[in-house]
């Protein structure tokens, strides 16, 4: 298990009412409220910005679809400030599949040990830049769609990208 921390505003998406994923097993909501109940749901008694630390066991889904965080409606900014270590030979398989955030600070996310990386960043359409300079890419052995439909995607640091090892790209 790990927290992540994160800020959401309540007055750019105009509503108050939020669900976790399934993955997040305790979440502490910034307005002195928690749930310990996977797939939590919210409801703020006024609009805000509200940090929320979240509790996640990992797997290959982690924030899988987290757009529905509270609906259909999007995340505007997801603050990843800290993120465990994962297991070796760990399969990243849509890691943030559809995630509705605008930005990632991706810095502290240890990838290294991951063996896919399969569809991590399908479908993020809202983001504009990543930096994924930080990332050791030389374990990984699958790439594919990755990236795909990330169509707002117009600055991306892939410096430190290792792939000797990829045989699906």
């Amino acid at each position: 298990e790990d927290t992540t921390v994160f800020t959401i505003d309540t007055t750019i998406l105009d509503q108050l009412s939020y669900t976790m994923p399934n993955s997040c097993t305790g979440v502490i909501w910034g307005d002195c409220s928690s749930s310990l109940e996977a797939g939590a749901t919210h409801t703020y008694e006024s609009h805000g910005i509200y940090t929320i630390t979240a509790k996640w066991v990992f797997n290959s889904y982690e924030f899988y679809k987290c757009n529905s965080i509270g609906s259909s409606q999007m995340v505007p900014i997801i603050d990843i400030s800290r993120f465990a270590s994962v297991p070796e030979g760990t399969n990243g398989d849509r890691a943030f599949y559809h995630l509705a955030a605008t930005s990632l600070d991706l810095s502290t996310l240890e990838v290294e040990n991951y063996n896919s990386l399969e569809r991590f960043f399908y479908c993020c359409k809202n983001l504009t830049s990543l930096d994924l300079s930080s990332f050791d890419t030389s374990n990984v052995t699958n790439m594919s769609y990755m990236f795909y439909s990330c169509e707002n995607l117009t600055s991306i640091n892939l410096s430190s990208f290792d792939t000797s090892n990829v045989t699906h790209m």
